[in-house]
């Protein structure tokens, strides 16, 4: 469960409203913002179901845990086309998370408190979630998208390294 909150912290400064806001302060208007995020979306369901089952599950966490924090790093220093470029290949990064989240829950929770454990995990998911989107608002206007951006990479850091090592034990 501290494991899916250090997930949740993380992906709550870039989750939510974070990526239109950023693609729409690069100087995308709100149609092509929605295409963008479209694209992300679609790539992510690409990549999903490309590597769904090919990839031993550590080594995929891992891999896509260091994509992650490339991304992340990337995108709060990009502006312009380039952004939304990055915010589009980001996508396939969001599909190999999926796998990975997926395949934790699937080893870590038992067949006869299924649901229970599944809710007691989400629960650390969706209050680390909460904590970081709200603290995200003040981060940009702050010190603008690096903050978020850099808090989630770091952060997610913590929770690829540990979950590599857990599924290794």
């Amino acid at each position: 469960m501290i494991l899916f909150f250090v997930m949740g912290l993380a992906f709550g400064f870039r989750s939510g409203f974070v990526f239109p806001l950023f693609l729409s302060a690069n100087g995308f208007d709100a149609e092509i913002v929605g295409v963008l995020i479209g694209l992300q979306v679609l790539l992510a369901g690409l990549f999903s179901y490309l590597f769904a089952k090919k990839v031993e599950m550590g080594k995929l966490v891992l891999v896509s845990g260091v994509l992650y924090t490339i991304m992340l790093v990337l995108l709060g220093f990009s502006s312009s086309v380039f952004a939304g470029f990055l915010a589009v290949v980001y996508g396939a990064v969001e599909g190999l998370l999926s796998i990975s989240q997926e395949g934790i829950l699937s080893r870590i929770v038992s067949e006869g408190s299924y649901g229970t454990d599944i809710g007691l995990l989400m629960m650390g998911l969706h209050s680390g979630n909460t904590l970081s989107l709200a603290l995200s608002g003040f981060l940009i206007s702050m010190w603008g998208f690096v903050a978020p951006f850099l808090m989630s990479a770091l952060i997610f850091a913590l929770f690829y390294v540990g979950s590599y090592f857990i599924l290794k034990a």
